[in-house]
């Protein structure tokens, strides 16, 4: 992140709260997330944030970036299969479908939005262990 001039921050509002997930798949929904963030955040100094809470059973993870964010229309296909806003791609759009999947397959939910100031906020909802 440091060689791509990007700053990580972590917000954490739920210290001791768990859920079961495998650690490669996670690792690869954050790698994923990051990488499109850098991809296509369309900014110098991008920013990037995660944050959780817990909300009843449930834990909220929250991915947001400082970018350009993502046209208000095809927000809703962001997450299929083979999409991607990048016409200059060969190979394209994989990254989040496959990320919908690792959290599906987590028992979860996931769905993106601009955030409120500009950029993306990719939001997944995970049942929480006891």
């Amino acid at each position: 992140l440091q060689e791509a001039n990007v700053r990580l921050s972590v917000e954490c509002a739920c210290p001791g709260a768990a859920f079961l997930g495998n650690r490669d798949d996670l690792r690869r929904y954050f790698g994923n997330l990051i990488g499109n963030s850098i991809r296509h955040g369309g900014v110098r100094a991008l920013e990037l944030t995660l944050s959780c809470r817990r909300e009843r059973d449930e834990l909220v993870l929250e991915f947001r970036d400082n970018g350009t964010g993502v046209e208000p229309e095809l927000l809703a296909q962001i997450f299929e299969p083979l999409y991607t806003s990048d016409r200059g791609r060969k190979v394209s759009g994989l990254g989040l479908s496959i990320c919908r999947s690792i959290i599906r397959a987590h028992g979860g939910s996931v769905m993106a939005e601009n955030a409120p100031g500009g950029g993306l906020l990719v939001r997944a909802v995970l049942p929480a262990a006891d």
